[in-house]
């Protein structure tokens, strides 16, 4: 817009300085100030210097790209069109079509990040609540609180089944093997168990499946035992075995509940007391 095509001059009635496209030259117009009804002059007439009114423009004046005149305004008190011109090049015009594009274009960000949001959320919640398909379950097996008991024999059998025949205790015994080659291993993996003997450190470390109660049973390869066995070993361990007496013979025993939840469960140490 250039100050060449506005006319300025005073309300007829209020004094107040307007300004006004030149093609309205003329035409009867209301003042925004008093809404008394007033007519363009031909010719422009300048405000003084000396008046002193508040700039009546905003920072932003948004236009339709169709018309090329706005509407009757307050002047801002300048006296010449150069001094108007510098005052009006300090504002910014922007199209209204250009405020409803960047309106959209705020709005497809928006929803972009909200569903950036949600897939990231989902993505984070799959992690959390993924299943684990196996649980290694491992420990340490000692005697008498310092000596690693090694080749001691470490079950995990499933509490809430019961085997169609029992194991073959004799072949379950420490010292035998516990590989593929002993004709137990496979049917108590088959089970849902699992069984194998701890190394020179103690340790053991067997998968089986998670969120499921197993019994887990010792039997100590070093340290004996005096007497027979307790009730509670037959009534929660007797009826995976043929016999107990001859699985242990006479060795230190031991045996708790356990439930793995995590993709690795550290039992800790296992303390054994010999002639317990």
């Amino acid at each position: 817009m250039s100050v060449s095509v506005r006319i300025k001059f005073r309300c007829s009635s209020c004094e107040k300085p307007l300004s006004i496209g030149r093609k309205k030259a003329g035409a009867t117009v209301t003042c925004p100030k008093c809404k008394s009804k007033i007519v363009v002059p031909e010719e422009n007439e300048l405000v003084d210097k000396d008046d002193s009114e508040e700039n009546p423009f905003d920072e932003f004046q948004v236009f339709d790209d169709q018309y090329d005149e706005p509407e009757l305004v307050y002047q801002d008190g300048e006296t010449s069109d150069a001094g108007s011109a510098a005052k009006l090049n300090d504002r910014l015009s922007v199209p209204r079509n250009l405020v409803y594009v960047q309106g959209a274009l705020l709005g497809i960000v928006a929803i972009l990040f909200f569903f950036l949001g949600l897939i990231v959320g989902s993505a984070g919640k799959s992690d959390k609540n993924a299943k684990v398909d196996s649980a290694t379950v491992k420990g340490l097996i000692v005697l008498d609180n310092s000596v690693a008991d090694e080749g001691a024999v470490v079950f995990l059998l499933p509490t809430r089944q019961r085997p169609t025949s029992k194991f073959e205790a004799e072949e379950l015994r420490p010292g035998r093997t516990f590989t593929s080659a002993n004709p137990e291993v496979p049917i108590i993996r088959k089970f849902g168990g699992n069984v194998c003997t701890t190394n020179q450190a103690g340790q053991f470390e067997m998968k089986v499946k998670p969120n499921q109660e197993y019994v887990l049973l010792v039997v100590s390869a070093n340290g004996s035992r005096r007497g027979e066995l307790d009730s509670d070993y037959h009534t929660n361990v007797g009826h995976y075995f043929t016999s107990l007496d001859d699985l242990t013979e006479g060795k230190v025993c031991f045996y708790k509940k356990v439930l793995p939840l995590r993709a690795t469960e550290n039992l800790g140490e296992i303390s054994l007391r010999s002639n317990g």
